[in-house]
């Protein structure tokens, strides 16, 4: 019986090790994938995922500072009570302009207009770099809107 369970013990080091080997090799091939999609317009490949990730100049915290300066809450949104996300999408070419922006999912009241035009005055980003050379990535950005309570109170 003692050594029934001793192989069954060894069976389930064995196995541990082999699925855990199995996950690290897995991991590894997901370094490689790479997604690309093309524009067919110029025929450039646009990628969604890449080595480096463009990025806004000064980072993120930047990026939220300025969308905070720059979007004003709709009065028609504001008046209606709408609020959620703007999901934009855009292009950061190779050079960090910004290029085809829209809106992929808004939530209207004048806050998908107030997004766009937010996106499209933005700087030139870093752009991104796949294997150390500059690409055009394909981005979506969400955009929250939300009305405090204040304002909820004072469109009643």
């Amino acid at each position: 019986m003692k050594k029934i369970i001793v192989i069954l013990g060894i069976a389930l080091i064995a196995s541990c090790a082999i699925s855990k080997k199995k996950e690290a090799s897995s991991e590894t091939q997901l370094q490689d994938i790479v997604v690309v999609e093309t524009d067919e317009s110029d025929e450039e490949a646009i990628y969604v995922v890449v080595e480096t990730m463009p990025e806004f100049p000064g980072g993120i915290d930047s990026m939220m500072a300025y969308l905070g300066r720059t979007i004003s809450y709709p009065e028609k949104a504001r008046k209606k009570g709408i609020e959620g996300k703007v999901y934009v999408q855009f292009i950061v070419r190779k050079d960090g302009t910004l290029d085809d922006i829209k809106v992929i999912r808004g939530i209207g009241g004048g806050c998908d207009e107030e997004s766009i035009s937010a996106i499209k005055n933005m700087p030139n980003w870093t752009p991104g770099k796949q294997r150390g050379k500059p690409v055009p990535v394909r981005i979506v950005q969400p955009i929250n809107f939300r009305l405090t309570e204040t304002k909820k109170s004072n469109r009643n």
